[in-house]
């Protein structure tokens, strides 16, 4: 019976040798993924930094589109990498005269009405994800909207500006600013035609503008001096807050065969304080997701 026992107290401490052997190689290999796991995200996001930088190869532009040369170098730059125009019509910082405007309100909200959208937005305050406007509006309008945007400069009676005047005080420079207009080589072109019809004073013939603008992005670019001759307002028209011809926000996606992470960055375009020159690109957000 003794040697029995001795037997059994052998194999019992064999076992557990060989369990905390084998716990201590998974603990071992667990260790070593989760390093290499930090290391491939941290990679990423020094991807998305240096990408960010080289924006700087944008900034000696007079427009922005996805046919000019320095756009295309910098996307073709780095193996995986998709650039666009993150921006759109950032509907939160639109004023309710423009939300409610009969051409407007039909084409980006379900209803019909911008009501339901402006008592959100005043419960809520401001967002940069348009998730959260997703059910209230059109498929079109959903395409056409954007969390990113900057504000107009001057445009003191809209929500947005009384809401970040609480925070930001009465100086919003940078968020207000000259580079507020949606860019026209990239915006969706359903887009225009709602956003000229809501200006004021009102323009002559909007249809006809908005088919132009269309069709010159179409066979692109748009400049400023184009764009001014197109729409034929006044140089202070508020039309020149809401279009433009630079992109205030990008979007990056870097996404790699055989990585397990995609990165996704918003680099924002700030321009100078008096003018809609950008004096810097900045990145702003960027996130990592893990390939299922």
């Amino acid at each position: 019976m003794k040697t029995v026992s001795a037997l059994a107290l052998v194999i019992f401490f064999a076992l557990v040798i060989q369990a905390n052997a084998l716990y201590s190689a998974a603990v071992l290999r667990f260790a070593a993924a989760s390093r290499e796991d930090y290391r491939e995200r941290e990679r990423v996001y020094a991807a998305l930094d240096e990408i960010a930088e080289d924006f700087t190869t944008l900034l000696g532009e007079s427009y922005d589109d996805y046919r000019s040369a320095a756009l295309r170098s910098l996307a073709s730059s780095y193996t995986g990498l998709s650039i666009e125009d993150a921006g759109g019509v950032k509907l939160d910082f639109c004023t309710d005269r423009v939300l409610s405007a009969p051409e407007f309100a039909p084409f980006f909200f379900a209803s019909g009405s911008a009501d339901a959208f402006i008592a959100r937005r005043n419960a809520f305050g401001l967002t940069t994800d348009k998730e959260d406007w997703k059910a209230l509006l059109t498929e079109d309008g959903y395409a056409c909207a954007s969390g990113y945007g900057w504000l107009g400069e001057g445009d003191e009676e809209s929500f947005a500006a009384r809401y970040l005047a609480v925070s930001h005080g009465a100086e919003l420079f940078p968020v207000a600013n000259r580079l507020s207009g949606v860019n026209v080589n990239t915006v969706n072109p359903k887009a225009l035609y709602p956003i000229i019809a809501s200006s004021k004073p009102p323009l002559v013939d909007g249809k006809t503008k908005a088919r132009d603008l269309a069709a010159a992005a179409a066979s692109g670019p748009v400049t400023k001096e184009l764009l001014a001759r197109v729409l034929d307002a006044e140089p202070d028209h508020e039309i020149f807050k809401a279009l433009a011809v630079r992109t205030g926000f990008w979007k990056i996606t870097l996404k790699v065969e055989g990585k397990r992470y995609t990165g996704t960055g918003i680099v924002a375009a700030l321009p100078e304080k008096e003018s809609d020159a950008v004096k810097e690109y900045r990145l702003i957000e960027r996130r990592l997701v893990r390939a299922r």
